[in-house]
């Protein structure tokens, strides 16, 4: 049976946010999330249950590429329209689906299953956005959970600048472009990139993209 991942997602704390202006907010990073991924997205993010959201991604090596592009775009949307970051908590199931044809939220499959277990495993992270991953192989997924855990880390101590700077690098623009953008020298963007840790980030990530498919 064919693997696909399953990301689940909930808000962080979403009862201390303005419900119409979150939910405008969650919108706007999904349909950008569902634009930028189209060619990778089997069922389209979309919120299926209050502040849950959820997609299939049918290219499995994309799936952490997906959960760093939302997380990192409803930060920046949240810092400036809700005047504070929206974190998220990601559950991702790699597994069977029974029938990908089937209408969104008539699906079933130990991907589903699976995404609701990680998402369960993380239930307490309440300071920052956080991923958790379950597939058939536990020890893996284990260990690959806490390497996320430990990129988390490195990303919760970036400034609002340093994230702008990495979401605009992450759409393979140079360091000239970026700078043009954000009105900055092309030497201010790549020493934010440095103190950012940006290279470490994008080779773990790389590396994860080439073990998500084997677990």
């Amino acid at each position: 049976m064919r693997k696909y991942a399953v990301l689940t997602m909930d808000v962080v704390g979403s009862r201390g946010f303005e419900s119409a202006r979150l939910l405008s907010v969650l919108h706007r990073c999904i349909d950008d999330v569902n634009d930028k991924f189209s060619r990778d997205v089997a069922v389209r993010f979309s919120i299926v249950l209050g502040d849950t959201i959820q997609g299939v991604c049918s290219r499995v090596r994309r799936a952490y590429d997906i959960f760093q592009w939302f997380e990192e775009l409803l930060w920046l949307e949240g810092k400036s329209i809700l005047r504070k970051p929206v974190y998220v908590r990601c559950g991702m199931g790699i597994g069977g689906i029974v029938d990908i044809s089937r209408p969104a939220g008539e699906q079933t499959g130990e991907a589903f299953s699976f995404a609701s277990e990680a998402l369960d495993k993380i239930k307490g992270c309440k300071d920052s956005s956080c991923v958790s991953i379950v597939a058939s192989n536990r020890e893996l997924s284990e260990f690959i959970s806490a390497a996320f855990g430990i990129a988390q880390a490195l990303k919760n101590g970036w400034s609002k600048r340093m994230r702008e700077v990495v979401l605009l690098a992450r759409e393979a623009k140079s360091q000239t472009q970026v700078a043009n953008k954000l009105g900055l020298t092309r030497g201010d963007v790549k020493k934010i990139l440095v103190r950012a840790g940006y290279k470490r980030l994008r080779e773990f990530e790389r590396q994860v993209a080439r073990i998500l498919p084997l677990i």
